[in-house]
């Protein structure tokens, strides 16, 4: 299943997108936003998120953020262009396998964002931003980490009001 706009992608309330039986889930948008409170999961066995068209979210509801976004999949790729995740107070991307940095790009979130996965790694140069306006955590599953071929000098931004790291991040030659 792909979700695409040039826009954003809005949801409201609570529910699931896909399931563990899809077998891929791609959203490519400038923004996903949340109207209401609620848990909204998008869960497939690999998960591609992306701004491949580079259009530019819209500014950010100045109503507090509320409710969750849980992002899950045994493989997530972050591909090119910066999403934008909006209205949501907590943003979980659960990856049982890795978390990959496939395109130059970034993640954004107005609220905390928890990454949970063996390993993040990333393509030959990439290079990848993650930015919470709150806590950002980047915590291991209880999984034992997959081999994933190092790839050289892909770059990863943190940005949070604090970050705190505790899963295997593999960036040889890179940069954190």
């Amino acid at each position: 299943l792909s979700l695409a706009s040039y826009s954003s992608i809005d949801l409201f309330g609570s529910g699931t997108i896909g399931s563990s039986a899809f077998k891929s889930l791609s959203l490519s948008t400038p923004a996903v936003r949340q109207f209401g409170t609620g848990t909204i999961t998008l869960r497939a066995s690999e998960l591609d998120l992306a701004n491949s068209g580079q259009g530019l979210a819209s500014a950010p509801s100045s109503a507090p953020a509320s409710g969750n976004i849980e992002f899950q999949a045994d493989t997530i790729a972050l591909q090119k262009g910066t999403l934008s995740i909006q209205g949501f107070a907590n943003t979980q991307l659960l990856a049982s396998h890795n978390i990959s940095l496939d395109q130059d790009g970034g993640l954004s979130v107005n609220g905390d964002l928890s990454l949970v996965t063996p390993v993040i790694s990333g393509e030959v140069g990439v290079s990848q931003v993650l930015d919470a306006q709150g806590a950002l955590t980047l915590s291991r599953t209880s999984d034992t980490p997959t081999t994933t071929t190092a790839k050289l000098g892909a770059t990863l931004g943190l940005h949070g009001r604090e970050v705190t790291l505790d899963s295997n991040i593999n960036l040889p030659s890179g940069s954190l």
